[in-house]
C-alpha cells in the first residue's frame, strides 16, 4: 500500500518572538515542518526546539546564487518539490520568497513582500489605488519618504520620493521609520518649521536604541524615513472616538478572505495600548470599502497564500485611510483575540489549507468578544519581585502575563512604547463593553510587589 507524499512547510521566523507556537499547529494539520533561519539572524535555534523539527537551514545571502539552488536541490531531493514556505515576521518576508522563487512555488510576489515592508512603497501603491477606485470611500495621504547617507550628524540626504501634494500640507506630520514595524520611533512634528528636527529625533533613536539590538535578530536598520501628513481622526465614531482599525486576512490559492476587523486604543505617543476583535465602532457602511480595497490590492500585489493585517483610520467624513500593512500575521496577541470570538485561529486555517484540507471562512463568525488590554501600574513601586493573583482571576479572564524578568530591572511606570508594555490581560465577553470591563476587573486582582511596597494593575 502506498501513501502520499507529506506536504513540507518551511517556516520562517518561528524560532523567535513567540511564534514556536506554530510549530505545533502545522505538525497538528499533517504537514512536516522545517525550520529557516535568515541569512542575517544571529539568533540560535535551541536544542530543544530543534527537536521539534525534521530539520533546521539557513539562508545563504542574496549574492550566493549557487549555494541557494544547492539548498533548493536539497530540499527537492529531501521532501519533494512541492515545499511550501510561510514567513511569521516582518523581517523574514525578502528571504521567504526568495526561497520560494527559487523552488518554483506561487506564494507572495516579491512586489507585495517589499511594499509591505517600506512604507513609502505602500503608501504609493494606496494613493494609486485611491485614485483609480473613486467609487470607493478611500483617504489618499500625502508622503514624503527621505534616505540619508548614515545616522549621524554629517548625514545627507542621499533619496527623496514624494507625493505632490506633499508640499501643499502644512502639518501636523507623522514621522517614523520606513522599515520598522511595531510602532517604533514614531513622532509627530507639528508644522514643516520642524520636520527636520523631528526626522533627526527619529533617526538618532534608530541608532540609540535599536540597531545594535536589531542586528542580533537579522534586522536590518537603514537611515530611511517617511514622513505623512497626518491622517485626521474621527470624533464621531459610536462608543470610541478617534479609534483606529485593522483588517485580518486570509488569502489561499489567490482567493482572499476578510476573517474580521479589530478596534485599537492607541496613546497620544502611538502606542497600541488595547484591541478587540470584533470591532463594533466602524461605520457599518465602509465595510463593503474595507473589503473592496483589501482585496483589490492583494490582488494586484499577487499574493497567492498568506495571512495579511491591513491597519486603517476613518476620517471624519468617514473615508478610509490606510496606516500601514503587513503580510503576515497581526501582534499583540490578535490571532488569539480571532480565536477566542470565533473558535477558529488564522494561521491554523491557513495551514489545513496548505494541507490540503481546503479553508471554509464561515468558521470566523463571532459568538463572543474578545480584549486585550496592556496594563499599566497605579504607581511605579521600582524594582519588582513578585507578582501575585487574587483568587477569581480565572473567572475574569481566559489568558494574563506579566515580564517578571524584565520588571526585576527597571522602575516602571507604564506602557510608554513598543518595548515596555511589561503586563497585559485578555478576557472575553458577549460584547466590547463587557470584554474590556473583565479586563479591567482582572487588572485590579494583580498585585505587583517591589522594593517601595505593592501596588495594583490598572488598564491606563
Amino acid at each position: 500500500m502506498t501513501h502520499a507524499p507529506r506536504q513540507t512547510v518551511i517556516l520562517f521566523g518561528a524560532h523567535r518572538w513567540s511564534s514556536e507556537r506554530y510549530i505545533g499547529d502545522a505538525e497538528a494539520a499533517g504537514l512536516r515542518v522545517v525550520l529557516a533561519v535568515a541569512s542575517r539572524d544571529n539568533e540560535g535555534v535551541s536544542p530543544s526546539l530543534r527537536q521539534r523539527v525534521h530539520a533546521v537551514i539557513r539562508m545563504p545571502p542574496e549574492d550566493e546564487p549557487e549555494r541557494l539552488a544547492r539548498l533548493v536541490g536539497e530540499l527537492n531531493d529531501d521532501y519533494g518539490p512541492g515545499w511550501l514556505v510561510l514567513s511569521l515576521d516582518d523581517y523574514v518576508g525578502e528571504e521567504a520568497v526568495r526561497l520560494s522563487e527559487a523552488g518554483g512555488s506561487r506564494y507572495l510576489s516579491r512586489a507585495a513582500e517589499e511594499d509591505t515592508r517600506c512604507k513609502h512603497l505602500m503608501r504609493a501603491r494606496w494613493n494609486r489605488f485611491c485614485a483609480r477606485n473613486p467609487d470607493l470611500r478611500l483617504c489618499p495621504v500625502p508622503y514624503s519618504f527621505r534616505a540619508f547617507t548614515d545616522f549621524g550628524g554629517a548625514r545627507r540626504l542621499r533619496e527623496r520620493d514624494e507625493s505632490p501634494e506633499f508640499a501643499e500640507c502644512a502639518g501636523p506630520f507623522i514621522v517614523k521609520p520606513d522599515e520598522m514595524a511595531g510602532s517604533i520611533e514614531v513622532r509627530r512634528a507639528e508644522s514643516a518649521d520642524s520636520l527636520d528636527s523631528t526626522v533627526g529625533e527619529v533617526l538618532d533613536g534608530l541608532r540609540g536604541k535599536w540597531l545594535a539590538a536589531a542586528g542580533h535578530h537579522g534586522v536590518r536598520v537603514r537611515p530611511r524615513v517617511q514622513v505623512e501628513w497626518e491622517i485626521p481622526r474621527s470624533a464621531g465614531l459610536p462608543g470610541h472616538p478617534h479609534a483606529e482599525f485593522s483588517a485580518e486576512f486570509l488569502s489561499e490559492g489567490g482567493r482572499h478572505h476578510l476573517l474580521g476587523v479589530t478596534q485599537k486604543w492607541v496613546s497620544e505617543s502611538f502606542l497600541e495600548v488595547g484591541h478587540v476583535f470584533p470591532a463594533e465602532s466602524l461605520p457599518p457602511s465602509l465595510l463593503h470599502d474595507l473589503r473592496g480595497a483589501v482585496e483589490g490590492l492583494l490582488a494586484e500585489l499577487g499574493v497567492w497564500y498568506g495571512v495579511s493585517h491591513w491597519e486603517f483610520i476613518v476620517t471624519p467624513d468617514e473615508r478610509l485611510a490606510l496606516v500601514e500593512t503587513q503580510m503576515r500575521p497581526a501582534g499583540d496577541r490578535i490571532m488569539q483575540l480571532v480565536e477566542f470570538a470565533t473558535g477558529a485561529h488564522p494561521i491554523r486555517a491557513l495551514l489545513a489549507w496548505m494541507a490540503g484540507k481546503g479553508f471554509d471562512p464561515l468558521l470566523f463568525r463571532p459568538s463572543r468578544s474578545a480584549a486585550i488590554c496592556f496594563l499599566a501600574p497605579e504607581r511605579p513601586v521600582g524594582r519588582v519581585r513578585d507578582v501575585q493573583a487574587d483568587p477569581g482571576i480565572e473567572s475574569l479572564c481566559r489568558e494574563w502575563w506579566v515580564d517578571l524578568e524584565a520588571l526585576a530591572d527597571t522602575d516602571w511606570h507604564g506602557p510608554t512604547g513598543w518595548a515596555d508594555r511589561y503586563a497585559w490581560v485578555v478576557s472575553t465577553g458577549p460584547d466590547i463593553h463587557e470584554a474590556r470591563g473583565r479586563c479591567r476587573e482582572a487588572a485590579a486582582h494583580l498585585r505587583m510587589i517591589g522594593e517601595r511596597g505593592e501596588t495594583r494593575l490598572a488598564v491606563p
